[in-house]
């Protein structure tokens, strides 16, 4: 799942209401602007468990995509806003949660809201956390 923006200024919200969310095998939501737009807002409801589990080994050029849940910015517009409401949350084995920036607008914010639990766990197969 995925929202971009490259030359519109606001790209619309997105959320994503279930039990449980399972992100794995390099799989990526995000929400990510590259022009003078706002990425837009990208909210998870899960009422029992966010999972974000590995990566995957891509054929074309011998890399290692993520399982990712992210915004970002490589534009001049702002990062958009990422929260997770669950009340389980794991990131294990190389999957990341984030939002970033590469260019000059802000990284925009992450918000974790888990009632339960929140555990972060292992590293890649090339060692990244």
């Amino acid at each position: 799942m995925s929202n971009s923006c490259f030359d519109a200024w606001l790209l619309l919200d997105c959320a994503n209401n279930t039990k449980n969310l399972f992100v794995r095998d390099g799989a990526q939501i995000s929400t990510t602007t590259s022009g003078p737009g706002d990425a837009g807002a990208l909210t998870i409801n899960a009422s029992e468990s966010v999972q974000l589990i590995g990566t995957s080994n891509s054929t074309l050029d011998n890399s290692q995509k993520r399982s990712v849940v992210s915004a970002a910015t490589s534009g001049t517009g702002k990062g958009g806003t990422l929260t997770v409401d669950t009340k389980n949350l794991l990131v294990r084995d190389g999957a990341a949660i984030s939002t970033s920036t590469t260019g000059a607008g802000d990284a925009g914010s992450l918000t974790v809201n888990a009632s339960e639990s929140v555990q972060l766990i292992g590293t890649s197969n090339n060692g990244q956390f």
